[in-house]
């Protein structure tokens, strides 16, 4: 029996399928990643920098959730302009990655479109030419195309800061890094009631101590002349 040549042509194309579908992954996804990234990478820079210490502790958590909440909303909004790539998308990435015309894969594709043994003849013949055309196909590394999202470069300035940030940080790096996604509250101290104590000291002639007067005192007799001392704390 011969081998259909359409399967003989797919199984040897399922390995370039296969790189080329992930070439596309690659290409749809890091453009829609590196905005969220940039931002988080800008936030860790400043953070390296010490910066959000000199905030309030609720400054820098508004800082840090709004800067969770940007990477978030900015990753949807990459990735729903970017859908995942279909077959004929994976094709075609082949085909004008090699070079090639008149769509191949395409062809290999195609059914005779009557039954006749001419037909079958003309088909097969069609589909040989398309197969070794396809046979030649090769897979171009991803071109994500980041210099036409970021044409100001900023991801340049980015990773100069980090590397300078890093630097300036050197081991206090990590407890950086550390204080800024986990903002310090401070802790509430506990207010102490007021107290109030009163104690009399009695005149030299009288040679008695100084006597403390109890809270629930409400009269006492005392030598003239005695000094009264009234303390509040609290």
């Amino acid at each position: 029996m011969t081998p259909d040549p359409v399967d003989r042509a797919g199984r040897g194309l399922a390995r370039q399928r296969a790189l080329s579908r992930a070439a596309l992954w690659w290409e749809r996804l890091w453009p829609a990643c590196w905005p969220p990234l940039g931002l988080l990478g800008a936030y860790a820079g400043l953070s390296l920098l010490n910066v959000p210490a000199y905030l309030p502790s609720a400054a820098r958590a508004l800082a840090l959730i709004a800067t969770l909440i940007g990477s978030v909303i900015l990753l949807r909004r990459g990735l729903a302009r970017r859908p995942a790539p279909t077959a004929d998308a994976v094709d075609r990435r082949l085909e004008r990655g090699s070079g090639v015309k008149h769509r191949p894969l395409a062809a290999l594709m195609d059914r005779p479109a009557s039954a006749s043994p001419e037909a079958e003849l003309l088909w097969r013949e069609h589909v040989r030419r398309a197969a070794a055309v396809a046979r030649r196909l090769r897979v171009v590394p991803p071109r994500p195309g980041l210099a036409g999202l970021d044409r100001r470069a900023f991801r340049g300035a980015l990773a100069v800061m980090l590397g300078a940030a890093l630097v300036i940080a050197g081991p206090e790096a990590g407890p950086r890094l550390a204080r800024a996604v986990m903002p310090s509250w401070p802790v509430p101290v506990a207010v102490m009631p007021a107290q109030l104590q009163a104690w009399i000291t009695p005149p030299a002639y009288t040679s008695l101590p100084p006597r403390l007067l109890p809270a629930s005192v409400t009269e006492a007799t005392i030598p003239t002349g005695s000094k009264l001392t009234i303390s509040v704390t609290g």
